[in-house]
């Protein structure tokens, strides 16, 4: 009886190292599949960033009307950030700001607004510029104009009888489905260019 029960706990020994031995070759097939997968959607050829505007409002609601001196560091830093984790090839994208389409401001408060996104855009294309063009891309606000053209090439309207309140959503600000079709339209054009120099280069 006593040797049954010592071939008994040798065999009970030998199946719990086997089950170890089981769970750690599954765990590191875990953490494999989800590092392969992580690097997969680590990779980006271009990111977006759609900033400004809501730094503006900053100023209005708290006074802080030199809150734009320190936008440059922080943009700064949110490329570094997002470059750590898409991969640092990836050419991070500044678009301007297309407020000059939105109904919402009359004069003379429209005017102010337009020139204090004007900073801030000339903020993005001087950090921009500061990484250079195989790394960032500021991509200039579009026009009125340019946005009736995007929609004509891209089968939508004829472009000609959109008036400009057209491109936005109701708030009179933020651009409507169209107008971030046409928007986006004009930036993927800019990007792909850049992509294929930065290819060739």
């Amino acid at each position: 009886s006593s040797n049954s029960s010592g071939h008994d706990s040798v065999e009970t020994e030998v199946e719990e190292k086997e089950e170890d031995k089981n769970a750690q070759n599954e765990f590191l097939l875990q953490q494999q599949q989800q590092q392969a997968s992580s690097s997969c959607a680590r990779k980006a050829d271009a990111v977006i960033i759609l900033c400004g505007i809501n730094d503006v409002k900053t100023c209005f609601l708290h006074g802080k009307i030199f809150f734009r001196e320190n936008f440059e560091n922080e943009l700064e830093n949110v490329i570094k950030e997002i470059k750590s984790v898409v991969g640092s090839d990836a050419l991070v994208v500044l678009p301007g700001n297309p407020l000059h389409i939105a109904p919402l401001f009359p004069n003379p408060l429209r005017e102010v607004i337009l020139k204090l996104n004007d900073c801030w855009d000339d903020k993005k294309e001087k950090v921009a510029n500061k990484l250079g063009k195989r790394k960032a891309l500021f991509i200039n606000s579009p026009t009125l104009q340019a946005l009736r053209d995007a929609v004509r090439m891209h089968g939508g309207d004829s472009g000609d009888g959109i008036r400009e309140g057209e491109f936005t959503a109701r708030d009179g600000v933020h651009p409507n489905d169209m107008g971030y079709k046409a928007w986006a339209n004009i930036i993927a054009a800019e990007v792909a260019k850049v992509l294929k120099d930065n290819e060739v280069q």
